[in-house]
């Protein structure tokens, strides 16, 4: 991808443009109003710029992400790794939903 003139994209601001990114996201049509600096963190990395639109360091993104964007049981199990059971209600959740509610546990494990 060619790089991105910081200064047109700035002056397309100023201009009154928005630029409209659509996010990976357990709810549809989740857009987020990004800024001339974030496009140009966008065309150089994608997941980094997710992770800061959602509110998140890029390591949560990854484990919201990868548990199926839900609050997965923090416990672990006899056989010593982490239960893989979901927290209740935290089946398809919003990011700051996610970040607020790990750290907690499924029915099976007093959650």
């Amino acid at each position: 991808m060619p790089e991105l003139d910081l200064e047109t994209l700035r002056s397309l601001a100023r201009l009154g443009v928005h630029f409209s990114v659509p996010l990976n996201s357990p709810m549809t049509g989740l857009d987020y109003f990004a800024t001339p600096e974030e496009l140009v963190v966008l065309a150089e990395n994608r997941e980094e710029f997710e992770a800061h639109a959602h509110g998140l360091t890029i390591e949560q993104y990854r484990e919201w992400t990868g548990s199926e964007w839900s609050v997965r049981c923090v416990a672990i199990t006899k056989a010593g790794s982490r239960c893989q059971n979901f927290a209740k209600g935290g089946f398809n959740v919003p990011a700051k939903e996610w970040l607020t509610r790990y750290g907690e546990k499924c029915v099976n494990h007093g959650g």
